[in-house]
């Protein structure tokens, strides 16, 4: 995505002046079988991998992004760094307007 922007604000929501272009690119594809682990056990996998890259050649690291069969997004991994979210239960989570610039 050779033309994306990225749009950054301050804390109080007032946008600031080093917005610019902002190109990543992704790939996506299966892990058949794949272990998600905790209570989800074994299940095909979608991968979508986001990495920005610098126009000058210089690449970020890369973000995966696993989504399981029948139960979504459960894991997150970059720069070796793991997050599994893989455990049925635990406490609800609800998007709070008031954190969002303009909500």
């Amino acid at each position: 995505m050779r033309d994306n922007r990225i749009t950054w604000f301050d804390p109080a929501c007032r946008l600031e002046s080093r917005n610019r272009v902002f190109p990543y690119r992704q790939r996506a594809w299966l892990e058949p079988q794949r272990d998600a682990g905790g209570d989800l056990g074994t299940r095909d996998t979608l991968v979508l991998e986001y990495q920005p890259y610098d126009p000058a050649g210089a690449a970020g690291a890369a973000e995966h992004f696993y989504f399981g069969r029948g139960a979504g997004w459960y894991e997150w991994e970059r720069s070796g760094r793991r997050i599994l979210f893989n455990s049925v239960g635990g406490r609800s989570r609800t998007p709070q307007r008031d954190l969002i610039c303009g909500g």
